[in-house]
């Protein structure tokens, strides 16, 4: 069974293996395994690239809390340092 890239996206991960299996069992190499590996593929980068993208904002805001805390401490020291 051959889907289109529009059908091939719209499947879920488990159905998508079920295709690529059921046409490894049948051995009809028309419509190509690598046209499922390169979707699973697909996939996979996708959820890597949106989880460091996830990753990236945590250390963002992090570093921006870091900046603040230490401007607050420099303060801090600052006035303590005039008394």
């Amino acid at each position: 069974m051959t889907h289109t890239w529009c059908g091939l996206r719209s499947l879920s991960d488990e159905k998508l293996v079920e295709c690529h299996d059921g046409l490894l069992k049948s051995m009809n190499f028309a419509a190509t395994l690598a046209y499922y590996q390169a979707e699973l593929r697909h996939r996979e980068q996708l959820r890597l690239a949106e989880s460091t993208t996830r990753f990236t904002k945590r250390i963002f805001w992090l570093t921006v809390a870091i900046a603040f805390f230490t401007v607050v401490n420099v303060g801090i020291v600052a006035w303590v340092a005039t008394r």
